[in-house]
């Protein structure tokens, strides 16, 4: 008998990199675990302040660990998610990068990243998709009464969108794992 295997989708911005307007935004992990690194985003031509903590890092590598699991970057960073920005956090560097193009069989979804999770759901036992902006997309493709096209949302399907500016919390991760043991 087969393992199941599971599909974790990682987002960048919202969900490692996080973007705090005020105080409180840090406040769910230890000050001391913060950190900010430089990297540089060689598709756009920029380098890009980063500010993540370790304790987010440590969670995603207990994830990746589970053997039943695999993990994917889905994120506008393209492969600098695995080039530059894997090894300056310690995680990632081996990770498969998604492909952008939005197939012409997927364009109802109006998103590349929703078309992603989709697939990886017909191959998958379980997939975690996580993006700051996966429960909006699908909170606006049901309020366009588009739900019957979002029946692969199911129970084995799970979607973790953090705030933009706090990021992955520990309930994410506890929750993650928690679907995935």
């Amino acid at each position: 008998m087969t393992q199941p295997i599971s599909k974790v989708i990682v987002d960048v911005d919202g969900v490692i990199s996080v973007h705090a307007v005020g105080e409180d935004d840090l406040a769910h992990w230890p000050a001391d675990s913060w950190q900010k690194v430089r990297v540089p985003v060689t598709w756009a031509g920029v380098t890009v302040d980063v500010t993540y903590s370790t304790r987010v890092i440590d969670g995603l590598r207990r994830i990746e660990a589970l053997s039943t699991t695999s993990m994917m970057w889905c994120t506008t960073w393209r492969g600098d998610a695995a080039s530059s920005l894997g090894p300056a956090i310690g995680l990632g560097a081996d990770w498969p990068v998604a492909d952008h193009d939005l197939p012409h069989e997927f364009e109802w979804m109006g998103w590349w990243k929703a078309a992603r999770a989709y697939e990886c759901s017909l191959t998958c036992d379980r997939v975690v998709w996580i993006d700051d902006a996966a429960a909006a997309w699908a909170a606006n493709m049901y309020a366009a009464d588009l739900g019957e096209y979002l029946r692969w949302l199911d129970d084995r399907v799970l979607i973790i969108s953090p705030d933009l500016a706090r990021g992955l919390t520990a309930e994410h991760l506890a929750r993650i794992e928690a679907v995935l043991a």
